[in-house]
């Protein structure tokens, strides 16, 4: 606890958010790929954690993913971390995390926000430029990124 480092972090195994024993604030990091361009399986507890950024220290409910893929280069890459903001309401070319059901499973994934009517939410890929739609009875959520970091 002193180092801020966890006993499941010294064996390798996954760890458990370490803020109390540290002091900081941490968040969690999804990146469990699954069959399918930059999808990440939600259901999955975190892989990781990291610190909470300063800007937003008010908002609680952040969460930060790894990209998984190649589908959204230039603008992010496979690796890099993309921290979440669930309560700022994305706007059209925005990019945002997609929480959406399919099946049994709580599937994400990161894309350029298009726009949202009754039947779909419509989604833009940069590689290759495509649009994307995804039913809107699957939507789970529509979370703005505030940032990215490098890994």
């Amino acid at each position: 606890a002193f180092f801020g480092v966890s006993l499941e972090a010294l064996l390798g195994l996954p760890e458990t958010d370490i803020s109390a024993a540290s002091g900081r604030v941490t968040i969690p990091v999804f990146g469990r790929a699954e069959a399918g361009a930059g999808i990440l399986n939600f259901d999955q507890a975190p892989i990781d954690h990291i610190q909470k950024p300063e800007y937003l220290e008010t908002v609680d409910g952040c969460y930060a993913v790894m990209v998984a893929g190649e589908s959204m280069e230039p603008r992010f890459f496979a690796g890099e971390i993309l921290i979440v903001n669930p309560f700022r309401a994305p706007r059209k070319n925005d990019f945002v995390v997609v929480q959406y059901k399919q099946k049994n499973d709580l599937l994400a994934v990161a894309k350029r926000f298009h726009r949202f009517t009754k039947t779909h939410l419509f989604l833009g890929e940069l590689n290759p430029d495509n649009e994307i739609k995804i039913a809107a009875s699957c939507i789970e959520a529509v979370h703005y990124i505030a940032s990215i970091r490098a890994v």
